[in-house]
């Protein structure tokens, strides 16, 4: 089974809140231009922040999105019930 280089770019782009072309992905983590799209699109935590126009043509900046913490677990009121969520 071929390796996932998913870490690796999501690790990238969180180190930068400025974002990065596929083509600068490529780059920084060695990988093929199409293989990064590809991987680029298979993440779901991945998105396009933005466009630029570089060299006369548009690219996508992509960013990661910083997963949330999860919500609290309710606990049990003094009258025994649990509060129900709104």
């Amino acid at each position: 089974m071929k390796k996932s280089n998913h870490q690796k770019i999501r690790t990238l782009l969180t180190n930068d809140p400025t974002g990065f072309t596929s083509q600068q992905i490529s780059l920084h983590v060695g990988m093929h231009r199409g293989g990064t799209y590809r991987a680029l699109k298979a993440m779901v935590d991945v998105y396009v922040s933005k466009w630029e126009k570089i060299n006369g043509k548009y690219q996508a900046v992509y960013k990661v999105v910083k997963k949330p913490q999860d919500a609290p677990k309710p606990v049990k009121e003094s009258n025994g019930k649990t509060p129900v969520a709104a």
